[in-house]
């Protein structure tokens, strides 16, 4: 009788460890990211920022879930979609995004910036999704994963959507009070109402003066107290509103493909090193 009693004692016990192991899991949310495994999620809420971009925000699992996604990673978005040659074929097409949430303050969801295009693969089948629509993700991937003070000096240069993974960095450092990395940032758009998140980004500008700095071009603009630049990001900007070369400071470069190439040769030019083909994260020019 006291063997059973001491059994069912403990197979209580167990039980209540169980749940309460349980219930500490569903409080504190799991990592959903499992590199590797594509899962889908769905579309909750679409808040459009212009004709053809927006912010995406979808839903994880359980309310109080986090994506798992480290400072300056992305995460590859899966889709199958038709062949424009070959009638009735259908391909995989697979393409990068980053998030522009971050774990700390993202529970229960993740939002991608996405800029659609007529001719774009996933980019245009986000901008035909409806609320309840999924897409399908994998991650964490990406050779830059950003820590606390691991330079002292970066400086950005990030173009339309490319602005995605510099915002990512930004809110990370803006939200640890004991990162005292500086940021100067130069944001080129074709036009005022594409520098997305710009009202956010002149936020921590405002509150913290001291260790962030933007500067912000356009291709054109009609207004006549624009303060920003006009036209493209040169060398002479650079040298003007970026950091100078160091041992303990960063470029991060992120945007159009032809931006993306004159930027590392004045980056070069100015005395950063070259780097690595594919950029890794000691390289002091990283290309994201």
């Amino acid at each position: 009788m006291l063997i059973d009693m001491n059994f069912e004692t403990g197979l209580i016990i167990v039980v209540v460890i169980v749940f309460a192991l349980q219930w500490i899991a569903n409080k504190r949310g799991n990592k959903t990211l499992q590199n590797g495994v594509y899962k889908a999620f769905p579309l909750v809420t679409k808040t459009m920022l212009t004709k053809d971009t927006a912010i995406y925000r979808f839903g994880l699992p359980n309310a109080n879930d986090v994506l798992g996604l480290p400072i300056g990673q992305h995460i590859s978005v899966k889709a199958t979609i038709s062949s424009d040659n070959e009638k009735g074929q259908e391909r995989t097409v697979v393409r990068s995004y980053t998030p522009i949430s971050l774990d700390q303050d993202a529970k229960g969801y993740f939002d991608l910036l996405v800029k659609s295009y007529a001719k774009g693969t996933i980019s245009r089948l986000f901008g035909e999704m409806n609320i309840g629509d999924k897409i399908t993700i994998t991650g964490p991937q990406g050779f830059y994963d950003y820590k606390r003070n691991c330079r002292d000096v970066i400086g950005m240069v990030a173009g339309g959507t490319g602005i995605t993974p510099m915002y990512q960095i930004i809110k990370a450092i803006y939200q640890d009070i004991q990162d005292t990395t500086q940021v100067f940032l130069i944001f080129a758009s074709c036009c005022e109402e594409e520098l997305f998140l710009k009202n956010e980004i002149d936020r921590m500008v405002q509150e913290r003066p001291g260790q962030f700095h933007a500067y912000y071009m356009v291709e054109t603009t009609d207004r006549e107290d624009w303060e920003g630049g006009i036209g493209y990001v040169t060398r002479e900007v650079m040298n003007e509103h970026l950091p100078s070369p160091s041992e303990k400071t960063q470029l991060l470069i992120c945007g159009p493909p032809r931006m993306v190439s004159s930027t590392r040769r004045n980056a070069i030019a100015m005395g950063y090193v070259k780097g690595s083909r594919i950029s890794k994260m000691d390289d002091q020019i990283f290309v994201f």
